[in-house]
């Protein structure tokens, strides 16, 4: 009996596991690395990256584009913030008033009139699937 719940709990958590790409466009600098944070809840997202849920930080840039694969990821609505850390320094750099001094892009590449909400920028993710980010620099 044992066995059958374990093997039932393997088969479930194996279902509902998939791999989420992540392909990150408009790249101008061939400097420093894309940082990325994915969230699974509003209250925080986009800055509170302790929290988030997945990590990648040092993805390297190549040309125009970069792409990070995000493995076994669980079913649930996550939103994706990420930025070009142009000098390395693993902050986003902005300006007095707070504005983005390097590239910056949300999932659903939502329009912008200041930090986006993460209803803006969520997503279902229930199966395999590639998301696109196009990086922005005001």
């Amino acid at each position: 009996m044992k066995l059958l719940i374990a093997s039932l709990l393997l088969i479930s958590t194996q279902v509902f596991a998939a791999d989420l790409t992540i392909k990150i466009t408009n790249i101008k600098s061939q400097d420093g690395f894309i940082r990325l944070a994915m969230y699974n809840n509003a209250s925080d997202f986009p800055g509170n990256y302790v929290n988030a849920v997945e990590i990648v930080n040092n993805i390297a840039v190549n040309g125009n584009t970069a792409t990070v694969k995000i493995k076994n990821l669980k079913a649930d609505t996550y939103a994706i913030a990420v930025f070009h850390d142009e000098n390395n320094n693993e902050d986003l750099d902005t300006n007095r008033i707070g504005i983005p001094k390097e590239p910056f892009g949300f999932s659903n590449n939502p329009r912008l009139f200041g930090p986006p909400t993460y209803r803006k920028c969520k997503f279902n993710f229930t199966k395999s699937a590639t998301k696109t980010i196009t990086l922005k620099r005001f």
